[in-house]
């Protein structure tokens, strides 16, 4: 496989806060993929860093929504209710260099390390594809927090 060199846009200080953060990183994302583009925000870091707070964000205050409500807010208010767009959603944890798809029905009644692990191929023409991640239709911002929001509080090591 041939090497690919990937790019590292920004670092956040304790001062941060959530919009700052949407606004520099999911914003623009967003933006580029409504024209076609992918695009991907990792956030990585040691346990207790605040990973899980700047992609899912706080409960108790609307201002602390991180960037996947916001994202999500922001999805559903740009496609204005049109039926004619299907909005589906994957939830993809990282952990000790394994991925697990957090939507995944048997997550209820499993461990996160006993559930079939998502890996990464290339197909012929260079294109990426995840194995073992699901995809699941989200017909509404409501439907899509509450499947995202029901595994917000597993996202810790076990």
């Amino acid at each position: 496989m041939p090497l690919r060199e990937f790019n590292f846009d920004y670092t956040y200080d304790d001062d941060s806060v959530q919009p700052t953060v949407y606004r520099n990183l999911g914003a623009p994302l967003l933006e580029k993929a409504f024209h076609g583009w992918n695009g991907t925000i990792f956030a990585y870091g040691q346990t207790g860093s605040g990973k899980t707070f700047t992609i899912t964000g706080g409960a108790e205050r609307y201002a602390d929504r991180g960037i996947i409500p916001r994202t999500l807010s922001y999805i559903f208010a740009k496609l204005g209710g049109d039926p004619n767009t299907e909005v589906r959603i994957s939830y993809l944890e990282i952990y000790n260099e394994s991925g697990y798809d957090l939507l995944d029905p048997s997550h209820e009644t499993k461990a996160l390390e006993d559930l079939p692990k998502v890996s990464l191929l290339e197909d012929d023409e260079g294109r990426m594809h995840l194995r073992n991640l699901s995809a699941q239709l989200a017909r509404s911002e409501e439907e899509a927090l509450n499947r995202s929001e029901e595994h917000t509080s597993e996202l810790q090591s076990p």
